[in-house]
């Protein structure tokens, strides 16, 4: 965990044994990939719900490590760059959560961690449209 906080708003980030499906989100596209096999031949309407990339930041370790820790860049913080936004726009303040370097660069290769692994499910979802003979006539709305 990187900060002191509440389970619903803390930032913490796990680089996880397992594979994709293992993961909340990974049951979840293969939950609609089920629903798709068993729907293809009627009208259907699926809303899919992904947890991540909100934190915590849990993938599966093969996407943190697509993002090594040394090509992680910050971005530019003017020092003053907050200076004319009112406190109640902030979630949490100082905006950085008051972590270090280090700790502000893992918090971003969870992210993209996270990202990926949603990515990866997205395609996975597509690629069953794909097989099923679905995607010409499906409507996608990300």
């Amino acid at each position: 965990m990187l900060t002191k906080r509440g389970l619903g708003s803390t930032l913490a980030i796990l680089a996880a044994e397992g594979t994709d499906e293992e993961q909340t989100d990974g049951k979840v596209a293969t939950e609609v990939i089920t629903l798709l096999k068993q729907n293809k031949d009627k009208p259907f309407f699926l809303a899919i719900g992904f947890f991540r990339p909100h934190s915590p930041y849990v993938s599966p370790k093969k996407y943190f490590d697509m993002y090594p820790i040394n090509n992680i860049s910050l971005p530019v913080e003017p020092a003053d760059d907050l200076n004319d936004i009112p406190d109640a726009a902030f979630f949490t303040k100082p905006a950085d959560w008051g972590l270090s370097e280090e700790k502000r660069k893992e918090a971003i290769r969870g992210y993209y961690a996270s990202i990926s692994l949603i990515n990866a499910q997205v395609g996975r979802i597509l690629d069953a449209l794909d097989q099923l003979k679905l995607a010409d006539n499906t409507i996608i709305v990300l």
